[in-house]
């Protein structure tokens, strides 16, 4: 019954709407509603006569409430426009800027910090081979004395390991200091006891080597192979982070408005594209692939669908707090509005971030492997090489949107049937 009733929205409205715009604004009325039973006793008696058995009064009542719901959210659409460009602060003075984006200068440093650091752990992960092939050395001078000479210089070496493998279970970094330190206990270990328990006869001195043995195997099977996965791993996510989050070289005084810098930046460094200029002309052209299509449509409807449930939530907690400020009566809408309501406009502004994230990477595929249609639509030769393909989007865009006549690019126009 309910997919009956949505494909018929759907054919008249469009999914895009309903998702994006009614849906927060039917929420928004409800939460609104919600509030003023808890605050007006008379309101709360009307809206629970409104549920008591089903009449045509009611039932007109209830649709001209939807349809005053339908009609607001359509001509309130652009508040999505005008949140998101807030958010992002292109225009915010300078002094204003200072102080809200102290935040994020400081976070981009402290990622520019975390890539150096984990860079260094990469590059020092290449490094512990080194150390196996200096243990698997002193393996063999051990086993030239054919005895145990230095018992409990194992058991030291045991217990180093031993705290290399908790910081393991609980995935912690091990680095190449630290596998030195336990590797310098080891080896002593190594140089000074035999690891080959076949030169023994006796099951104590047996038992001894191969626990010796099995220190050695732990070093080379289970420590270096997860160092080296680790800081490549958190070298790799590290950078991902830091380019996902901020663009190269621009910052941006709010969250929104570097993830929207470091997209536009990911087609600026990797292309020489300017988004601004790419952007429209590209959705022109995804709409020829449904599938495609699709897919950036879904992005930018759960995208739209939390900025419009954030502005809809800070008007209404805003609102709510100054009418109780000077009316209010209620306790329990002040603890609902006061408690509760800064708590949901943060739940909706970290919703904000992560749909836009989504909605980078889905844009950011979609350039990767469809960009060449836009030069294509424009008639535009392809480019032959990486740094041809930046003089091809350079000319394009200096046509289009600088009157630029130079270079003199031939077209290529699709052949006549």
């Amino acid at each position: 019954m309910f997919g009956q009733v949505f494909d018929k929205l759907d054919a008249y409205f469009g999914r895009a709407f309903l998702l994006s715009r009614l849906v927060p604004w039917l929420l928004c009325a409800v939460a609104n509603v919600l509030l003023a039973c808890l605050e007006f006793p008379a309101w709360r008696a009307y809206v629970s006569s409104l549920f008591v058995g089903i009449d045509t009064d009611r039932t007109v009542s209830l649709l001209m409430a939807l349809l005053g719901v339908a009609v607001l959210a359509y001509v309130t659409s652009p508040l999505v426009q005008f949140t998101t460009a807030f958010l992002e602060a292109p225009r915010m003075p300078q002094w204003l800027s200072s102080i809200v984006g102290v935040t994020h200068a400081l976070r981009c440093d402290a990622l520019d910090a975390k890539e150096r650091l984990w860079l260094v752990r990469s590059r020092e992960a290449d490094e512990l081979p080194g150390v196996l092939a200096g243990l698997q050395a002193d393996r063999i001078i051990g086993c030239r004395i054919g005895k145990l000479t230095q018992p409990k210089a194992i058991d030291l070496a045991a217990a180093d390991i031993g705290k290399l493998l908790d910081a393991r279970r609980i995935l912690q970094p091990i680095g190449l200091a630290q596998i030195q330190a336990a590797s310098a206990g080891l080896s002593k270990a190594l140089r000074g006891n035999c690891a080959d328990k076949t030169r023994f006869s006796g099951a104590s001195d047996q038992a001894a080597a191969a626990r010796l043995q099995g220190l050695l195997d732990t070093v080379r099977d289970t420590l270096i192979p997860y160092a080296k996965a680790d800081a490549k791993q958190r070298d790799s996510r590290t950078v991902a982070e830091r380019y996902q989050r901020f663009a190269r070289e621009l910052r941006a005084p709010t969250q929104l408005g570097n993830d929207a810098a470091a997209l536009r930046s990911y087609c600026e460094t990797r292309y020489g594209i300017d988004f601004d200029f790419f952007w429209p002309r590209f959705l022109l052209v995804a709409q020829k692939d449904a599938k495609l299509g699709e897919a950036l449509a879904s992005a930018k409807i759960q995208l739209d669908f939390s900025i419009l449930a954030l502005s809809l939530s800070t008007l209404t907690v805003g609102a709510w707090t100054v009418f109780l400020a000077f009316a209010g009566t209620s306790i329990g809408t002040v603890l609902a509005v006061v408690g509760l309501g800064p708590l949901v406009v943060y739940i909706w502004l970290a919703i904000v971030h992560v749909a836009y994230s989504g909605f980078a990477d889905m844009v950011q595929s979609a350039i990767d492997l469809n960009r060449f249609q836009v030069l294509v639509m424009l008639r535009h030769p392809l480019p032959v090489s990486t740094d041809d393909e930046a003089r091809c989007w350079a000319a394009a865009q200096g046509l289009t949107l600088f009157d630029q006549h130079r270079p003199n690019v031939a077209f290529r126009h699709p052949a006549t049937p």
